[in-house]
């Protein structure tokens, strides 16, 4: 079930609010609606509960939690990617996004951030890194130059996102400077591949027709993303559309069959 109608960098004609979380869960129709937890507590905005996100499911896939990850931008009223807070040993955001208030955001969740990982420089990606940098002082961990990175990501690097390692896979094509974060259980892909946008459904990819991008690397990136996906990954926070729980590999491998077509991903391309 499609949900949401999502756009990645270019022209915009709607928003992506879709992410999964961990807590305070109920289902309708095959789709997990989520009301906000901070650790122990439930989240309460003004006089009602605030719904943050919303999930589509593989059909009888497995539910249960294992890492706690917010999306941190899901009511944003403007154009901004997925920013991800994962909790943790090393409280991590993937993203910062382009949502004015993301501060606050974060600070519903936690009031210390170890460390901010950026998938790529562009602006629906970056717009509010200096306001979280100047709230938080995290380290800041980026592939492409950054006048405030302070470590600089490298392919085959281990990183810890919130409590768990991840590989660092450097996926260039959508941009240049773009990583993906590949775990034992969780994929977070960036713009590389989305499970959902406005062009597919259950597995695309990120747009290649604006100058300095490549449809032949981002089709060399993916190939290269099956090759070091382990076969447990279950979970795929990508930076545009639903959080996807289930066959993660299958939708990559559904990605790289339709960018290999070589076809316009959009009509005005």
């Amino acid at each position: 079930m499609n949900l949401a109608t999502v756009c990645e960098t270019g022209p915009v004609d709607s928003r992506s609010r879709a992410v999964r979380t961990p807590a305070g869960r109920f289902a309708r129709a095959g789709v997990e609606w989520a009301l906000a937890r901070g650790r122990s507590r439930l989240y309460q905005s003004g006089s009602q509960f605030r719904i943050l996100r919303k999930v589509s499911f593989k059909p009888g896939a497995d539910e249960s939690v294992d890492m706690e990850v917010q999306n941190v931008t899901a009511d944003a009223e403007v154009f901004t990617c997925n920013a991800y807070l994962v909790s943790g040993a090393e409280p991590t955001l993937v993203d910062a996004g382009a949502m004015s208030g993301v501060v606050d955001v974060v600070r519903e969740h936690t009031d210390e951030l170890s460390r901010v990982v950026l998938t790529h420089q562009h602006g629906d990606h970056v717009g509010e890194l200096d306001a979280v940098l100047s709230a938080f002082d995290p380290d800041l961990y980026a592939y492409g130059d950054h006048p405030e990175r302070t470590h600089t990501l490298q392919d085959g690097q281990e990183l810890t996102v919130g409590a768990e390692a991840f590989e660092v896979v450097y996926t260039p094509g959508h941009a240049d400077d773009h990583v993906s974060l590949v775990g034992e259980g969780a994929l977070f892909s960036g713009d590389v591949v989305v499970y959902n946008d406005g062009a597919f459904d259950d597995g695309s990819f990120g747009r290649t027709d604006y100058p300095g991008q490549s449809r032949e690397q981002l089709v060399e990136s993916i190939e290269h993303l099956l090759d070091r996906l382990p076969g447990s990954v279950d979970r795929l926070y990508a930076g545009h559309g639903d959080v996807y729980r289930g066959d993660v590999r299958g939708v990559v491998e559904r990605a790289l069959e339709r960018a290999r077509r070589r076809e316009p991903k959009y009509p005005d391309e």
